[in-house]
């Protein structure tokens, strides 16, 4: 027997109203998106309402993601864009099969797409939309920042001249986009601006040192 639509589940349920479900399938239609997501934006439900229905309707547990520790061996199974753009992101692997955390689990699309990039069976998870971009902004920006060595290029502080000369000067300003801390700056805004951060926090730690995005 095949499984009822999800809309349909929802109004059978008395979930939703014919009027709210017209409402959200109008406003995607115009705007595109998730419809999951769009029943929040639009005050038809709740975040947390709307994922326990969904976890019930599909058994697939929810999750909170943001606190989680990935690893780097983990992220790469899938793209930076590609979380970015379905607003997933892979947190285990046992054998060929991925646990993703996904704003909608629905979206069937999404989940062959994975399929096709990683070779590997999806096991879809749920966790909440409002986290989600925050939460791969935060995971991926690390990759590049962990170590500060591959900007700099192995450079150590023994190996850096002092410049007295005006002229020498004047040439090392020309090249100043190569400085160390120029590309490692370069590399922080360039995170920032993809994610859409709003502020950058630098938390210092005895040995190194954290970066954290914010994003409204």
């Amino acid at each position: 027997m095949a499984k009822e639509k999800f809309t349909d589940y929802l109004i059978d349920n008395k979930l939703i109203s014919k009027e709210d479900l017209e409402k959200a399938l109008s406003a995607q239609k115009e705007k595109g998106g998730s419809l999951v997501e769009l029943f929040v934006k639009l005050g038809i439900m709740q975040e947390v309402q709307i994922i326990s229905i969904l976890s019930g309707y599909l058994s697939v547990p929810p999750m909170r993601v943001l606190n989680l520790n990935v690893t780097k061996e983990i992220l790469d199974l899938i793209p930076e864009k590609i979380a970015s753009s379905l607003q997933v992101m892979p947190i285990g692997k046992i054998g060929n099969t991925i646990t993703v955390a996904m704003s909608d689990p629905l979206n069937v699309l999404a989940i062959d797409d994975l399929k096709k990039i990683t070779g590997c069976e999806i096991n879809p998870v749920i966790a909440p939309f409002s986290e989600m971009k925050e939460t791969i902004a935060a995971h991926y920006s690390r990759q590049p920042l962990t170590s500060l060595e591959d900007i700099i290029g192995g450079q150590r502080p023994e190996n850096l001249e002092i410049i007295s000369d005006k002229e020498a000067i004047e040439e090392e300003i020309g090249s100043i986009d190569e400085a160390p801390v120029i590309k490692f700056t370069n590399s922080v805004l360039k995170k920032a601006v993809y994610a859409r951060a709003s502020d950058i926090l630098i938390e210092p730690l005895e040995k190194t040192s954290r970066v954290r995005f914010r994003i409204d």
